[in-house]
């Protein structure tokens, strides 16, 4: 939205009350969720948002939660916050051809890899975080879903560079997000899920012990949509079945809108509808969650009861994931 003194735009997660942090800037809300939608239906404003990130909010690129001036609101570092930027960028320079932008955000695109950088292990080839997609602490500093985003946005930073016409930069990147994907299934890939039948993807690990479960903000789901391996794989297809399993605790095994959550979103996740719509196996039940629920008068919700379909507690007016959404429904009907 505007702000009313300087009517600058600035990226919030939503303008209303009904959702419990209002006005405060995530990396992750306004590049990974809202921005696919504004792209969608408005390339110019895309551009602003974009602006408006690579410049209040350069600074602190990848700290959990700041301020509409950029100041750190929640302090901890997210992976998956940090490699936000470059998929967002990357995919407006692809959609629209502004080569001339790119070249002026030069500068801000490097500051971006320096701050990403800090983050990467080179004896492993690991990038660590100190909290989850779903804004937790946790013991484990490589998380599955976070490393396989910044695979992504590693290749899209070769991508960059190589539309910059800098070919060193771009083979690094390439190279750098080589050796992650290597990595990432050596480290991540890992047998001892409860009634999995064999292995599946971690959610996260320490680099020996795995962690399995999810998060519905950044769910393990999403690796074949981001490319890393597709709806098919064995382990990609293992993994699908024990989230949806009743050996995963937060399931919502054999509910009527269950979709799998988390401890800290237990409920049917608005993203994990956007996600299943995107996948062929899961699209039939998105599809009738998406219909079949009123959502907040309308309006994306970030939970809703797996029982019932209805929005049920805090987390209404969710304007960013409202994007994310949209996105989804646009790439797999409107296109």
């Amino acid at each position: 939205g505007r702000t009313i003194d300087t009517e600058e735009l600035v990226g919030i997660t939503s303008r209303s009350p009904r959702y419990y942090v209002s006005a405060a800037y995530w990396d992750r809300d306004s590049m990974t969720w809202s921005f696919p939608g504004l792209l969608d239906c408005d390339p110019a404003l895309a551009r602003e948002a974009l602006e408006y990130a690579l410049g209040r909010q350069l600074r602190n690129t990848g700290i959990h939660s700041r301020f509409i001036d950029g100041t750190v609101l929640e302090d901890g570092y997210q992976l998956d916050e940090g490699a936000a930027p470059f998929i967002a960028v990357a995919d407006y320079v692809r959609a629209t051809g502004d080569l001339p932008w790119l070249k002026r955000h030069a500068p801000q695109v490097r500051a971006l890899d320096s701050l990403l950088q800090q983050w990467a292990r080179p004896a492993t080839g690991l990038f660590a975080t100190f909290q989850d997609s779903q804004d937790e602490y946790i013991d484990e500093p490589y998380g599955t879903y976070s490393m396989v985003l910044t695979w992504r946005a590693l290749r899209d930073l070769g991508y960059l560079y190589g539309r910059l016409g800098d070919r060193s930069a771009a083979r690094r990147a390439l190279a750098q997000a080589a050796r992650l994907n290597s990595a990432i299934r050596s480290a991540c890939i890992r047998s001892g899920a409860p009634g999995a039948g064999g292995p599946i993807y971690a959610r996260a690990t320490t680099g020996t012990v795995p962690r399995f479960d999810e998060t519905p903000p950044g769910s393990l789901l999403r690796l074949a949509t981001l490319g890393f391996t597709t709806e098919d794989d064995p382990v990609f297809a293992r993994t699908y079945t024990w989230l949806h399993s009743k050996n995963h605790r937060y399931a919502n095994h054999g509910q009527p809108f269950g979709l799998p959550g988390s401890f800290r979103v237990p409920q049917t996740g608005c993203w994990n509808v956007a996600d299943q719509l995107r996948l062929k196996r899961g699209r039939e039940k998105a599809l009738k969650i998406l219909l079949g629920s009123t959502w907040d008068g309308g309006i994306v919700t970030e939970q809703l009861d797996p029982a019932t379909g209805e929005h049920r507690g805090h987390g209404g007016a969710f304007a960013t994931a409202a994007g994310f959404v949209a996105h989804a429904i646009y790439e797999v009907f409107g296109k």
